[in-house]
């Protein structure tokens, strides 16, 4: 097949389809080597515009198996942890201190070679133990369950509470005062 035949191929390709020009396969296929042999070292390589250099791979992998193992039981990973548990992995794996990364630069290249997202929790989120809070959540459970709907206040309720009294003391005031005159 010509390059422009490999061009309308993918153009008309309804699902997954490719868009590039004819220069951009020619250009491309001049550095096949070059691809291929990037792809066969990391298999994730090719997702990214520039290469991403590996300088300890079996440093990398354990990270990489950590993030996933993390993933899987809910916790959340940012930066810096990835950054203190890499270090954690060079000092297990022996690297030499003159071999090792230093500073946070290589986070955002090791996140997109492995595309890993990382989720920000802000405010109240971040700071939620959720074991905590399911085990609070079967306590008041338990202590509502003793009384019916309509006796419970809710929470976003209870400032009206002192509302109440102080109407209720205001009403009584009045009702003092009329009497007294």
């Amino acid at each position: 097949m010509s390059q422009d035949d490999i061009v309308e191929y993918f153009k008309t390709c309804v699902e997954g389809a490719l868009k590039f020009t004819q220069s951009t396969l020619s250009r491309k296929l001049k550095s096949r080597e070059k691809l291929e042999a990037r792809a066969n070292y990391n298999p994730t390589a090719l997702s990214s515009k520039c290469p991403h250099i590996v300088t300890c791979p079996d440093v990398e992998k354990a990270l990489y198996l950590w993030v996933k193992q993390m993933e899987a039981k809910g916790e959340v990973v940012n930066g810096p942890m990835l950054v203190a548990k890499h270090g954690r992995f060079e000092m297990a794996f022996d690297i030499p201190k003159n071999e090792r990364l230093s500073g946070d630069g290589w986070v955002a290249s090791f996140c997109r070679a492995y595309q890993i997202k990382e989720h920000q929790r802000h405010g109240e989120a971040g700071s939620v133990d959720l074991v905590a809070v399911e085990a609070e959540q079967v306590c008041i459970c338990a202590i509502l369950s003793k009384y019916q709907p309509k006796d419970r206040f809710n929470f976003d309720e209870t400032s009206f509470f002192a509302l109440y009294v102080f109407l209720i003391f205001i009403l009584i005031l009045i009702f003092i005062n009329k009497d007294s005159m």
